[in-house]
């Protein structure tokens, strides 16, 4: 009884379970017991529009006996560990200098904000590690002129975009990269249409097997679907007469 309201204690002066968290655990633990994910939406409807990544991730360490609590926050601290090192190397990629890319690396390493988000059960943490990543190895195959990093590249970046949606709006970024470096002619025509091909190949054999594998695809179309008329009524909103008055 006394190590319980220790740990009540410290829960209470260190919270470290958000409202999300708990509510990403109830969904998973639905999951779980029901062995699928139709049982989800169904009990909690406002949960069909969460991209389902991290909670599948949390539903398979916690059928391999994990607590969905530790394994929930040990998602987070294991992709928040890599960050420093992604920074450290994507540092390198644009310039040759060690120092530089280690100082950044130590920001990274002490930033307040990443270090809360690793510590907490949320989308955030792993959203950013996969799409750093994918980043990464896309950046790498801007610079070295290759195809294969882009195979990893749209691997991550596929499952970044079923743990968020905002991983669609890098998407027009991408696009402006690859006619900068058309235009300016660091890479040929050719070369972009090769690596187009294969970043694009690599995203749709990842969503489409991971979709089946984790049994959402009845309700990926309508979540994603939703997300984005949302977004085109949000931005019709902002430009309407009305609203600039």
């Amino acid at each position: 009884q006394p190590e319980k309201n220790r740990f009540a204690v410290c829960r209470y002066l260190e919270p470290v379970l958000s409202s999300d968290g708990a509510f990403y655990l109830e969904l998973v633990k639905i999951w779980q017991a029901a062995g699928h994910y139709d049982a989800v939406p169904a009990a909690v409807p406002r949960a069909g529009w969460i991209p389902a990544f991290l909670l599948f991730l949390i539903k398979v360490l916690a059928d391999c006996g994990i607590s969905p609590e530790v394994a929930g926050v040990g998602i987070s601290m294991v992709v928040g560990s890599t960050l420093p090192l992604l920074v450290y190397l994507m540092a390198q990629e644009i310039q040759s200098d060690k120092r530089i890319s280690l100082a950044a690396s130590m920001l990274m390493a002490f930033n307040p904000s990443m270090i809360e988000l690793a510590c907490e059960i949320q989308r955030d943490m792993l959203y950013i590690g996969l799409c750093g990543w994918a980043i990464f190895f896309g950046l790498k195959g801007l610079m070295q002129k290759k195809l294969w990093p882009w195979i990893p590249a749209g691997m991550l970046g596929a499952l970044s975009a079923l743990t968020r949606y905002e991983t669609f709006e890098l998407i027009p970024i991408l696009i402006v990269t690859f006619l900068i470096f058309g235009f300016k002619k660091v890479l040929t025509w050719r070369k972009i249409g090769l690596q187009c091909v294969v970043f694009t190949v690599a995203c749709i054999l990842t969503v489409f097997s991971m979709i089946q594998f984790m049994g959402i695809q009845d309700f990926v179309i309508n979540s994603y679907a939703k997300y984005f008329h949302g977004k085109m009524i949000l931005l019709e909103r902002k430009n309407s007469p009305m609203e600039k008055k």
